[in-house]
């Protein structure tokens, strides 16, 4: 048995932090049931109607369903559920009331006055269930003057405070961390949440509703640059792929197509060996003995001529070899890996991080399994993402217990509707 076996868990998110966070307790056993109504689907689900060249499928013909083929939604949603129901009708909201009054937890991340406006806040689904668990992962909390703001996690990097600190050198932009960063960092908070706020059940019988802001979520991990100007009154600098104190510290180019490898030397004895690593590859290492590079401090100031230096003997080497070659020395250094590498990489193939999956739409791909490994239960990905409404019938009738007679009312409200091509302009 699975350690959140018998959990029931009503995913009302979208795009990235809710549903990597939903995930995560699917993955180990919870029954993870993901609302959504073909109106209104999860935005990674990508488009009902793509065209050729639209960027969704830019290479092959869309598919008879192509929402249920987006490889985001499909890494995102794994071993979960699926109900289709259109929360903007009362009798969506009444049959979701009825799911929380059998569930444990209800997660969302719209804006702070998304699920009460639908009549679906914390007061109105503490009335039909007195245990039930509620988290908020709005993007700012649930108080305070920008509380109704909305923001997705490019802006949210911003309003943290981390964007000012990824950029190269004082007088550059900032700029983007490349990915949403915020997002999978406030599912983890999530994750630990819900399970703070079981534990509390567990001992109280009582639920509790949990504000989590993915803003202070992420606001938290600038904690160097905010001590430093406490401390010292100084404003951060941009300093790229470099150390504020350390070098050689960088990202450096490697033998052939945008190979790269990065090097990170604290201290003299790791120069030292890096020195002796690089050596016998060198023929000659007349400037690794260079009195300029021989302290900490030395390094940091000529790090303009170091950096050349080292790239100039990078740049004829193997990045995954000169990995290997310095780790074996006592250096850190990894490869900066592109997709393909990160998918075949041998450490993770080896630990069993990539899982396949066979999706009746999408196909057999690998997805990632859980990031954590319990030595006695541990989870994986128990079923393919599920279609748009591809569990509408044991939800509805086997959980709920409705009535054939509801069940085809609802269908015929377009309630339940699990199709979203019905609704494009001259669907019959």
């Amino acid at each position: 048995m699975l350690p959140l076996t018998g959990l029931r868990v009503i995913d009302a998110t979208s795009i990235w932090s809710g549903p990597f966070c939903a995930k995560q307790l699917a993955d180990f056993g919870a029954e993870v049931i993901k609302v959504e109504s073909a109106r209104h689907m999860d935005i990674v689900r990508g488009m009902a109607n793509p065209p050729l060249g639209s960027g969704v499928y830019p290479d092959r013909d869309p598919g008879p369903r192509p929402w249920n083929r987006a490889g985001m939604f499909n890494a995102l949603n794994t071993s979960k559920l699926s109900l289709s129901l259109d929360l903007t009708t009362p009798e969506g909201v009444a049959t979701l009331k009825r799911l929380a009054k059998v569930s444990d937890v209800v997660l969302d991340n719209f804006r702070a006055n998304v699920m009460e406006r639908f009549g679906l806040g914390y007061a109105a689904l503490r009335e039909v269930n007195p245990s039930i668990i509620v988290i908020s992962m709005s993007a700012n909390g649930m108080s305070g003057p920008e509380r109704d703001y909305g923001a997705f996690g490019a802006t949210l990097e911003q309003t943290t405070g981390m964007a000012w600190l990824t950029g190269y050198g004082p007088n550059d932009a900032p700029y983007r961390g490349g990915v949403n960063y915020p997002d999978p960092v406030a599912g983890v908070h999530a994750v630990g949440a819900i399970l703070a706020a079981l534990r509390y059940r567990r001992e109280t019988g009582k639920g509790q509703f949990i504000d989590l802001s993915q803003r202070e979520t992420a606001a938290c991990l600038v904690g160097e640059a905010i001590l430093d100007f406490t401390l010292n009154g100084r404003i951060a600098e941009r300093v790229g792929n470099r150390h504020q104190s350390l070098a050689p510290h960088g990202c450096y180019r490697c033998k052939g197509d945008e190979n790269w490898v990065t090097i990170a030397i604290g201290s003299d004895e790791q120069w030292r060996r890096f020195a002796e690593a690089i050596g016998p590859s060198l023929g000659r290492t007349e400037w690794t003995q260079d009195e300029r590079f021989r302290t900490v401090t030395g390094r940091w100031q000529n790090q303009d001529e170091l950096d050349r230096l080292v790239e100039s003997w990078t740049s004829g080497q193997d990045h995954i070899e000169v990995m290997h070659l310095l780790q074996k020395a006592g250096v850190p250094a990894a490869p900066v890996h592109n997709n393909v590498e990160l998918l075949a990489d041998p450490h993770l193939v080896a630990r069993g991080f990539w899982e396949w999956s066979n999706h009746p739409d999408a196909g057999r791909h690998r997805y990632y399994g859980p990031a954590v490994k319990l030595s006695e239960t541990p989870g994986s990905i128990r079923s393919h993402s599920p279609c748009l409404g591809e569990h509408n019938d044991y939800i509805l009738r086997e959980i709920l217990g409705l009535s054939d007679d509801e069940l085809r009312e609802l269908d015929a409200k377009g309630i339940t509707n699990n199709d979203p091509r019905s609704l494009l302009p001259g669907a019959r």
